[in-house]
């Protein structure tokens, strides 16, 4: 049911934002995705899921879209926020223990990479601001544990995280993202998928 409904009606792809209506439908594709996540625990589900295809694009790549519009098209929208964070919490988990579902995941925003650019701006996402910025952090750093990835070089990640955010901000980002989504299993989330010793 989650599947169907996730990829019912307007490709994630195409939606325009501004309209109440898809502004909702994006929502509720997102909610669809957290329903899902906790499947990702077992190793079977995941590489299923890993897998999956609509009409030519995985399943990591419609989410992957659906989190980069949320974030660089509805930024201070209120429902952004939640937009983002539900792509997140199944990007972690669909991503855990797999480098290529993390390279999958890059190349998806490759034409469009945000990550470390909504990490240095200021001020871009009004009330969302803390909560995107939790979110990038937590992919970076997902990213950075992704070893071996043909997509990125985690020393020049690192390097361009503590040079141009700093290694304080970055991890307050992402405690307070952790904070927020207390009720979520947070130890599973942030500790068993970003090591506290990342840097």
């Amino acid at each position: 049911v989650c599947v169907k409904q996730l990829f019912s009606s307007a490709n994630a792809s195409t939606l325009l934002f501004g309209n109440t209506r898809v502004v909702a439908e994006l929502l509720c594709r997102s909610r669809c995705l957290m329903c899902l996540a906790p499947l990702c625990m077992k190793q079977d589900n995941r590489e299923k899921l890993q897998s999956l295809q609509h009409n030519g694009s995985s399943l990591i790549a419609f989410c992957s879209s659906m989190l980069s519009k949320a974030i660089l098209e509805l930024g201070k929208v209120p429902e952004a926020a939640e937009v983002a964070l539900n792509c997140t919490i199944f990007l972690a988990f669909i991503t855990q223990d797999s480098p290529e579902a993390v390279a999958a995941f890059l190349k998806s925003i490759s034409e469009r990479p945000f990550l470390v650019s909504v990490l240095v701006s200021s001020g871009q996402f009004g009330d969302n601001e803390a909560i995107i910025k939790g979110i990038c952090s937590l992919l970076v750093g997902i990213s950075m544990t992704a070893y071996p990835s043909p997509t990125i070089d985690p020393a020049v990640l690192e390097d361009t995280i503590k040079e141009k955010v700093g290694l304080t901000n970055f991890l307050g980002h992402i405690n307070f993202l952790a904070e927020q989504t207390a009720n979520f299993d947070p130890e599973h989330l942030f500790n068993g998928v970003v090591p506290v010793d990342i840097f």
